[in-house]
């Protein structure tokens, strides 16, 4: 877990490693693997979810969510995407489209993005934010439920203490 205030570094790290900004300095070896040398390779074991994460407004939650999953090559594609949506209790909201979501269902449908792909490392960059604490808690706990049946590494960055101390097993106190 990251745990830090606001500017501290939290998401510059997991852009970093994502390879969407350039690093100063060091190097990011991900799998054992230097990440600049294996891109494509590493990325297609690795999710992204964010509260801030926008995904195309003028496309349903279904349609968005083939788009990511052709974009991994998922096996049984429409089975992947049924089960987590049912999981994240979003099917109702296959045919809407994302731009009608409210700021909450539009953080599910981000984490059911992140968990497509079965990745051996998801970054979650504030995923809670934007949801309901009556939905948080439901969340963490699917997280949880999901990182443990899928064998999972999580970098989960919040600024909520609790949340970190639920998903964490290792908590990295970051701040400049």
């Amino acid at each position: 877990g990251f745990l830090g205030p606001n500017g501290a570094g939290k998401s510059t790290t997991i852009f970093c490693i994502l390879g969407l900004i350039e690093k100063d300095g060091g190097q990011i070896k991900i799998f054992g693997k230097e990440f600049g040398q294996n891109r494509s390779e590493i990325l297609q074991d690795v999710n992204f979810a964010s509260n801030e994460t926008q995904l195309p407004w003028n496309l349903t939650v279904w349609e968005n969510l083939l788009v990511f999953a052709h974009l991994y090559n998922i096996d049984n594609v429409r089975k992947r995407i049924r089960e987590l949506l049912d999981v994240f209790e979003i099917s109702p909201l296959k045919k809407n489209m994302v731009r009608d979501l409210s700021s909450g269902q539009r953080a599910r449908l981000s984490l059911v993005k992140a968990f497509l792909n079965r990745p051996k490392l998801l970054l979650l960059d504030e995923p809670m934010a934007s949801m309901d604490p009556d939905v948080v808690d439901k969340g963490i706990n699917l997280i949880k439920s999901l990182q443990k049946a899928e064998k999972m590494s999580i970098l989960y960055t919040s600024h909520n203490m609790w949340e970190i101390e639920e998903i964490a097993n290792d908590i990295i106190f970051i701040n400049h």
